[in-house]
């Protein structure tokens, strides 16, 4: 993918400095040894850097992308023999190619209730590139096989991660019908934040609650064969009041009936 770091969510292969003179393959490599060296193998440097940095908080000052060790010249080898062992360590692997699976791990680790977000579909990194050029596209994309060099740790350090993962979503007992029920709630967004401003709120509880169970109902006519534990895991959603998730249950399997 394009995206050189999350130093600057905008920074990229084709926005930075070093890409001025990204004309040819010689050219990529350069960028990769210089501007972007901590793009180089990226994965395990920020793995192996893990347990450089003295400590992580994430609400602190704390920035594994300013960690001074971050651009260091490293053999590959190295980077990747550290990532490794680092990797051995790491509890839980959230992969965004994997988001919902993901999510639903998580939800098994910390033994909490569904952790839905209701006014969005989850899709990420689906930005396109406002700062590429249709030859630096053509550029990269012919040159795969620098890239592929460049992140050849990287690559193998992929597999393993995936084999973790794989292994991850085994060891939590999340099964096809577990992801089809989430992937059906967050398919598409849920709930829309315009209904609920401080007026509805405060006056009109009643008919937001109505226009939720419309929403679900909706949703769950969709998936028949998954009607019923999606609305139950929509009503189970932290954010209920005990008697809210009741009534939104109930209003939903009303209404889903009449459809």
């Amino acid at each position: 993918r394009p995206y050189a770091s999350t130093k600057d969510p905008d920074l990229n292969l084709f926005s930075h400095e070093g890409s001025q003179k990204l004309e040819d393959e010689d050219d990529l490599r350069r960028l990769f040894h210089t501007y972007l060296r901590y793009e180089r193998n990226g994965m395990c440097r920020r793995l192996a850097m893990m347990s450089v940095a003295p400590s992580f908080q994430l609400a602190g000052p704390d920035n594994l992308e300013k960690v001074p060790e971050l651009s260091g010249d490293y053999q590959d080898s190295t980077l990747l023999e550290a990532a490794l062992a680092r990797l051995a360590s790491v509890r839980l692997l959230i992969l965004t190619e994997y988001y919902t699976l993901s999510v639903l791990c998580l939800e098994r680790l910390l033994g909490v209730g569904p952790l839905i977000n209701p006014f969005t579909n989850l899709r990420l990194n689906g930005r396109s590139d406002k700062h590429a050029l249709p030859q630096r596209e053509k550029l990269v994309s012919q040159s795969r096989h620098i890239l592929a060099e460049t992140q050849s740790s990287d690559l193998k350090l992929w597999k393993e991660i995936k084999k973790r993962f794989r292994s991850q979503v085994s060891e939590s007992q999340i099964s096809n019908r577990d992801l089809a029920i989430r992937d059906a709630l967050q398919g598409e967004p849920l709930f829309s934040p315009a209904w609920f401003t401080e007026e509805n709120l405060a006056n009109h509880e009643g008919k937001v609650l109505a226009t939720m169970a419309q929403s679900l109902a909706r949703r769950a006519s969709q998936f028949p064969e998954l009607a019923d534990p999606m609305i139950d895991q929509m009503a189970s959603w932290q954010r209920f009041t005990p008697e809210a998730a009741e009534r939104l249950a109930h209003s939903a399997r009303k209404q889903l009936a009449r459809l």
